[in-house]
């Protein structure tokens, strides 16, 4: 009866340290996004611009995700002006549900796009303001996984040195800096999941949770360490996630509140 007691409760840490994370960063990013784009108008030139950036890189996450689990991707829209639905891009495809390897991915083409949109917004910091990129990719990774008042000081220090790093006198110079932010928002506000990406990334947790339920039963039945690797290996994925996802959220809120500022002088002038 311990036995099983331990492989429920280690199973059940595994998939909070693993999912936990990106579903937190996946509902704090659709709150920011959603709100952000509440102060614009529906539809219009600046929607539309922001969308026609954020939209294929969206939809891209799902895209690489669907081909990495072997699916069968049926059509790709990467970006079409808001239809009667909203929908502003999508991709459809079709999997095999007796294959375990497809049913995880249920769960990583559903959040695809909280990775793709992070690697993007990277990539054009590292070509277009390399110096800032630097002051931060020596934190990325250094992230406690084990929550405590250092950890919160590590992700205010990273964040601040991110802030630091970013807004100074040689970047408000350079036209890059003004064509990273605009890119960069455009994509983070774009990062948000749907419902149907929640409801695949759902589905798929199912088979998540199997895996990783055998493999701890072969892990305690054998006396192997397998257990142990798999929350090494989480954790050290948390780190390195955790620090990027701090600079997207900072991205994010900075955006949240230029829209505030935008939304109360749009107002004012109505």
């Amino acid at each position: 009866m311990e036995g099983i007691i331990s492989i429920i409760t280690i199973t059940a840490s595994q998939l909070f340290q693993l999912l936990g994370v990106i579903f937190f960063f996946g509902f704090l990013l659709k709150w920011l996004g959603e709100q952000s784009l509440a102060h614009y108008t529906y539809g219009s030139k600046l929607f539309n611009f922001m969308s026609f950036i954020g939209t294929p890189v969206h939809e891209f996450g799902h895209f690489i995700m669907c081909k990495i689990f072997r699916y069968q991707v049926e059509e790709v829209i990467w970006y079409q002006k808001p239809n009667n639905s909203g929908t502003l891009g999508y991709v459809n495809f079709s999997y095999n549900p007796g294959s375990m390897y497809q049913r995880i991915g249920k769960f990583f083409v559903g959040v695809g796009p909280l990775f793709s949109g992070p690697v993007a917004i990277f990539l054009l910091l590292y070509f277009l303001l390399p110096d800032a990129y630097h002051a931060i990719s020596t934190h990325i990774g250094m992230i406690s996984t084990t929550w405590s008042l250092h950890t919160f000081e590590q992700i205010l220090q990273l964040s601040w040195t991110f802030l630091v790093a970013l807004f100074n006198v040689h970047n408000a110079l350079s036209w890059q800096f003004y064509v990273f932010i605009v890119l960069a928002c455009s994509i983070a506000v774009h990062i948000r999941l749907s419902k149907p990406d929640l409801e695949s990334a759902t589905s798929g947790i199912v088979a998540i949770t199997v895996l990783l339920l055998l493999l701890n039963i072969v892990s305690q039945f054998f006396h192997l360490s397998l257990s142990n690797h798999v929350l090494i290996y989480v954790a050290h994925f948390n780190a390195f996630y955790i620090s990027i996802m701090i600079v997207i959220t900072v991205i994010s809120l900075l955006f949240f509140m230029t829209s505030i500022i935008w939304g109360t002088m749009k107002n004012r002038t109505a």
